[in-house]
């Protein structure tokens, strides 16, 4: 199932995307392509490169993240997890939304 007409990615796609050529993290189900973002982020590459290619849901959350970077980080979203490996969705409680996510089309 497609989210606003996004692309579908797997965790091994997402993996394949861990260097700073290349960086791709999933926060909510949501799939980000943050490279362009790598040398501008306030606390470094090295924290985002840390979490490359992985999903970063609980270390963005217990960052404690402005609203700015939350609205920041939606230009970057290129797809959604395949629906058989998304966690946020399946279980909202464990993982409350933010702004940055993506809510489901109805």
């Amino acid at each position: 199932m497609s989210y606003l007409g996004m692309p579908n990615y797997s965790m091994s796609q997402v993996i394949d995307h861990c260097d700073a050529s290349s960086c791709w993290m999933v926060i909510n189900d949501v799939v980000y392509d943050v490279t362009p973002f790598l040398n501008e982020h306030p606390g470094g590459c090295d924290i985002i490169l840390e979490h490359a290619g992985r999903d970063a849901t609980v270390p963005f959350q217990e960052t404690g993240h402005s609203e700015v970077a939350q609205q920041l980080l939606r230009k970057y979203i290129i797809g959604m997890l395949v629906e058989t490996e998304r966690i946020a969705f399946k279980f909202p409680l464990l993982f409350p939304k933010t702004n940055s996510t993506v809510t489901q089309k109805t």
